[in-house]
């Protein structure tokens, strides 16, 4: 699953219409009011702020006055398609006059929403295995000049009679940190804790 950390924005017009599209994060649905306060706020006296949004706990969209399944549905089934998550996906419809059909308006509203996403850093979201390491300062020297091999990272360092640190991992780590240590290393498993991973633009 993908999501994105910024706020990035991207505009079209057509038949001066103009339409701004924001892709931001959105940790929860139940954030989806606030934001878009903060989007009408920011583009005051447009005729739609339609959206999509899809989070961890729900997914929601919105044509707010368009014709039925030309706005919000197709932003959320872009979301779908590029397996993004914890993110809103506005599009701010300034009507320039023209009415543009129900096939056309669909459309543009999936270009702009696309035009935002491409926009857009896209992060993988990784679920990381996480223990707890108490060692001695010979055994953690060991560990962490294997942090490559081990593909882990060291946090919450402390380094005292012993050193004790956290050691993040996509993959389980105690049967290497005990070959490493002779067995000496005192381990608890912890609770997995999510980290973002670039991935890059789908541009």
């Amino acid at each position: 699953m993908f999501t994105v950390k910024e706020k990035v924005i991207a505009t079209i017009e057509v038949e001066r219409s103009k339409f701004i599209a924001i892709l931001l994060p959105l940790p929860s649905v139940d954030e989806i009011k606030s934001e878009l306060e903060v989007i009408r706020s920011d583009f005051p006296n447009a005729r739609h702020y339609v959206y999509g949004a899809k989070t961890n706990d729900g997914a929601r969209s919105s044509d707010d006055g368009e014709p039925s399944g030309t706005a919000g549905r197709p932003l959320l089934n872009l979301l779908h398609t590029h397996e993004l998550n914890n993110v809103l996906l506005v599009v701010v419809r300034y009507f320039g006059g023209v009415k543009l059909g129900a096939g056309r308006l669909l459309r543009t509203y999936v270009e702009a929403g696309q035009a935002a996403i491409n926009e857009a850093t896209i992060y993988e979201l990784v679920k990381m295995k996480v223990v707890h390491v108490e060692v001695n300062y010979r055994d953690y020297e060991i560990i962490n000049s294997q942090l490559d091999n081990l593909n882990a990272s060291i946090d919450a360092i402390d380094y005292n009679i012993t050193v004790t640190f956290k050691l993040l991992s996509e993959n389980d780590l105690e049967k290497n940190l005990m070959a490493l240590t002779s067995g000496q290393a005192k381990i608890r498993r912890l609770e997995d804790e999510f980290t973002y991973k670039k991935v890059g633009n789908y541009d």
